[in-house]
């Protein structure tokens, strides 16, 4: 039996690694953003034996090590924003085969999931959206949520 595959995918925040070190050039996509939500989304993904990607406005899906080379400030709330084409974030989603993925567990606002949801396109896996409907002002809401989530060898538990 072929092992089950999990993606985690973990927004991006407003609050990045620039903000108190402006010295610092290009870094880690894990190392440049620096909010609460961000940090405890982060370390929910990285718990999970599957992969993790961070979803960044402007520039798509990102492995923990793929580089960003500096500061910037867009995100999908803004509809003036210069955000990652719908085009460009299908292919990224192509590429990583998410599709295909036999869990998908999307730990983003709504709105990001919006543009997750129809860049993946039709799919078999299982979606989980665990912060659906929650505001993106209600920042405390969404990491209670986080934080209840079940980490996976509870989830092993749970399943069988």
């Amino acid at each position: 039996m072929a092992a089950r595959r999990t993606v985690v995918i973990i927004p991006c925040s407003k609050e990045k690694c620039w903000q108190t070190a402006p010295h610092l050039g290009a870094v880690r996509a894990r190392d440049a953003y620096t909010s609460p939500l961000h940090k405890s989304a982060q370390r929910f993904a990285a718990a999970n034996p599957g992969q993790w990607l961070i979803l960044s406005a402007l520039h798509g899906l990102l492995a923990p090590d793929d580089t960003i080379p500096g500061p910037y400030d867009v995100t999908f709330s803004r509809p003036d924003d210069p955000v990652i084409s719908a085009v460009e974030l299908a292919a990224q989603a192509r590429r990583l085969r998410l599709a295909a993925a036999d869990e998908l567990i999307l730990l983003c606002p709504d709105d990001y999931c919006d543009h997750l949801r129809a860049a993946i396109g039709p799919t078999s896996a299982r979606v989980q959206l665990p912060l659906a409907g929650v505001a993106l002002s209600d920042l405390a809401r969404m990491q209670r949520r986080i934080d209840a989530l079940p980490r996976p060898s509870e989830r092993r538990r749970g399943d069988a």
